[in-house]
């Protein structure tokens, strides 16, 4: 009997759980702009005997979804944009809570981490 319940919680488990894992949804998005922040960085420290960190390509990309302005920062260790990431072009954008994700020209899902968001037109 005490495997009998076992059994019928365990296929109740299992019925209630999705078939397919939630579908990623995209909406179509603006590239307003590309900044590379480090270009214009200056450094105060004082120089020392530690290696030379390895180098990382940081581009800050601003995004028109509907009527705000997401800005993500996009890192890699080439300096790599995919092609089609121009300013004024479309492209594919899901944003979560602190990450926005971009597709790139063949698919593939690029992550940000979203550095500012704000209404489109502030004056409002």
């Amino acid at each position: 009997m005490r495997m009998r319940g076992l059994l019928t919680c365990l296929l109740i488990l299992v019925a209630a759980a999705p078939a397919h894992p939630k579908a990623k949804t995209y909406q179509t998005g603006k590239i307003l702009s590309i900044r590379s922040p480090e270009a214009n960085a200056v450094s105060y420290r004082m120089p020392t005997r530690a290696p030379a960190q390895d180098t990382v390509f940081t581009h800050d990309i601003s995004v028109q979804v509907g009527d705000s302005v997401v800005v993500g920062r996009y890192k890699s260790w080439t300096d790599y944009l995919p092609s089609t990431w121009t300013e004024g072009s479309s492209v594919a954008v899901r944003l979560g809570k602190h990450s926005m994700y971009l597709k790139g020209p063949v698919g593939d899902e690029f992550k940000l981490r979203i550095v500012s968001r704000r209404p489109l037109h502030e004056g409002k």
